[in-house]
């Protein structure tokens, strides 16, 4: 009789192909309807804000002369327009592209910044990372948006320098949270191990340490980017932003409205309702990346 060969259990185990990080990671983030809502919204966010000029026929920055008085939402504006006659839906979705730049530039700007600070102070310690995490502790004493305001007003009013003020104002929080995490795994056996192999500084820090802190630091950045966009709007309407006060800017927008908050309410709720949506976006997808990229989720 044919004796018939069996695999051994661990051959078997070699032949089942395992699932995808990334697979488990899709699938842990649509168990939570909140996150899904916030993929749909920051995604809607982006697609809106990059096709813009094919969702109206309005030019944002030219105002209609013949018309250029506050209209009520119509069907011809659904938006209405504001003082100079300018569609305000043109000037949210335009706005859009403004806003949302500014805020993702400047959150990567101070993620760069941060990361490279935290690493560096991190692994290294010593009298460098006292004296950088004391320069932290200064940055952080102070409320954030008066840093912004006294950074703005210093650089002077333009969208550059809005990236660049936003960016200094992000960075020691990144910085602080990367060197804690740097703490907590540059003793690793791994890491020891690869400084017994002979591996230098830079590639212990790049390949070893980096890729093991990436997960806090990409859902803080994605909760950031809300935060940036509330920070930038409040900049914006105090006159820090972009110099062009035609600028359809969220923040300008509102800054518009000031004056016409009771004739012509519209104008201050429509780029009002997006901020809000936006940030509202940003948190839930931050909070459904925690716990999408949480190793320990099931």
């Amino acid at each position: 009789m044919a004796k018939v060969m069996t695999a051994p259990p661990a051959t078997l185990s070699l032949l089942v192909k395992p699932e995808r990080e990334s697979v488990k990671m899709l699938r842990r983030l649509r168990r939570s309807p909140l996150s899904v809502l916030g993929v749909l919204i920051v995604g809607g966010m982006m697609l809106i804000a990059l096709f813009a000029p094919l969702l109206t026929s309005y030019d944002p920055v030219k105002g209609n002369i013949s018309t250029s008085y506050v209209k009520a939402p119509s069907n011809v504006h659904p938006f209405g327009t504001d003082d100079a006659g300018r569609d305000i839906l043109s000037r949210v979705l335009y706005g859009g592209r403004i806003s949302l730049r500014i805020a993702i530039l400047a959150e990567a700007l101070g993620l760069s910044i941060g990361l490279l600070i935290g690493l560096l102070t991190g692994y290294y310690g010593g009298l460098f990372d006292t004296l950088l995490m004391r320069i932290v502790d200064i940055f952080m004493a102070f409320p954030l948006l008066i840093i912004a305001i006294a950074l703005a007003a210093a650089l002077g009013p333009s969208e550059t320098n809005l990236i660049i003020t936003l960016g200094l104002v992000i960075w020691p929080s990144v910085a602080r949270l990367v060197r804690s995490q740097v703490l907590s795994v540059r003793e690793s056996e791994y890491v020891a191990a690869a400084r017994t192999i002979g591996v230098r500084d830079a590639g212990i820090i790049f390949r070893h340490i980096l890729p093991n802190i990436l997960t806090p630091l990409v859902v803080y950045g994605t909760l950031g980017v809300a935060n940036v966009i509330l920070q930038e709007a409040a900049l914006s309407f105090l006159g820090l932003g972009s110099p062009d006060r035609s600028a359809p800017s969220w923040g300008r927008m509102l800054n518009d409205s000031r004056e016409f908050l009771l004739a012509a309410p519209w104008m201050a709720f429509y780029p009002g309702v997006v901020i809000v949506i936006s940030v509202l976006g940003f948190n839930l997808l931050g909070d459904g990346l925690q716990d999408a990229l949480n190793i320990r989720a099931n």
